[in-house]
């Protein structure tokens, strides 16, 4: 792994991990629909559907043992019959157990309706979802992208949905729900005292993650360059636009890097890949060496903890105050009453 020799940090390995995913599923979305027959064109070339990535996938942020959250999106004349067939068998391929293992799981509770949900939507079907929109999806849908097919129609599809996520999380009362969801998010996924988890830790992933994402909601309908699924490229957009301060941005992506190196490593340490360790863990003196550098294990631990502690307050600090000034100068925790 070009990451474990240095040759790469973590968020280009995460980005080329996410380039990964979107060739395979290119790749079996092609095989899946020749076997059609008339789903892929002479000239070898996907037309009338779309695989969306949502999550990691979308964002372009996938570690080494990341699920792929996808939706699929199709033309309104096309044979949905066939193509739900198609993106079954494509999800199949991907997921089947081989001698070799799997090459990907494949998330599809992200789509509404979850599990129940259709696999793939119409472009005029989506338009109906889009009309009734529910708090989560100002979670779920801002990390929409086209990761494999007919690109013009994902493109279609993503620039529909910010279009109405824009217009939708204007409100207070939008927000609200907004925020109260993400409160029970984050109570639920707390990591215990002496756990480090890069993801649910105050600061971490998913902090810089809805900081970043209620940033875009507020500000995306006045400058459309915020539409984007990276949202630490939405962070970086942001200050361009003098929305944030370079040092608030440096703040954050300075957490992002340690939370998104953390990730990817500890989800090499042990098998099954694991999604947070405590200090108490036999790997822990592991890992700490791995992202500070240092060979002794005790100096190691020791130069983490600095770090780690003085990235996630920091960070935490920078997004509680971001937040504030989308809300109007209201606390995140006047919404959490």
């Amino acid at each position: 792994f070009g990451e474990i020799a240095t040759i790469l940090d973590a968020t280009n390995a995460s980005q080329r991990l996410a380039y990964i995913a979107d060739a395979c599923l290119q790749a079996a979305l092609k095989f899946c629909g020749r076997n059609e027959g008339s789903m892929v064109t002479q000239s070898n070339r996907i037309d009338d559907v779309a695989i969306i990535g949502l999550g990691g996938l979308g964002a372009g942020e996938l570690h080494y043992a990341s699920d792929l959250d996808i939706i699929a999106t199709h033309a309104d004349d096309a044979d949905h019959a066939q193509v739900e067939r198609v993106i079954s068998s494509t999800m199949k391929m991907l997921s089947d157990l081989t001698e070799d293992g799997i090459a990907y799981k494949v998330d599809i509770r992200l789509r509404p309706g979850g599990v129940a949900g259709a696999l793939a939507y119409s472009l005029s079907s989506w338009c109906d979802v889009l009309g009734n929109l529910e708090a989560w999806h100002g979670l779920a849908l801002p990390r929409a992208r086209c990761a494999a097919g007919d690109k013009g129609l994902g493109e279609v599809f993503v620039r529909r949905t910010w279009d109405a996520l824009v217009n939708e999380f204007q409100s207070e009362r939008c927000v609200g729900e907004l925020l109260h969801l993400w409160k029970r998010i984050r109570d639920e996924h707390a990591p215990s005292p002496g756990v480090i988890d890069p993801k649910h830790t105050l600061g971490g992933l998913a902090d810089i993650q809805f900081g970043a994402t209620l940033l875009q909601l507020k500000h995306a309908n006045q400058h459309e360059e915020l539409r984007m699924s990276n949202y630490i490229q939405a962070i970086t957009t942001a200050v361009n636009l003098g929305l944030i301060s370079q040092s608030s941005a440096k703040e954050i992506l300075q957490a992002y890097v340690i939370a998104r190196r953390v990730k990817n490593a500890i989800t090499l340490l042990k098998s099954p890949p694991i999604t947070r360790v405590a200090i108490t863990d036999d790997v822990f003196p592991l890992l700490a060496m791995m992202i500070t550098g240092c060979h002794d294990a005790d100096t190691a631990t020791q130069k983490f903890h600095d770090r780690w502690r003085k990235a996630m307050e920091s960070s935490h600090a920078v997004i509680e105050s971001m937040c504030q000034k989308c809300l109007g100068g209201s606390s995140l925790c006047h919404f959490e009453k």
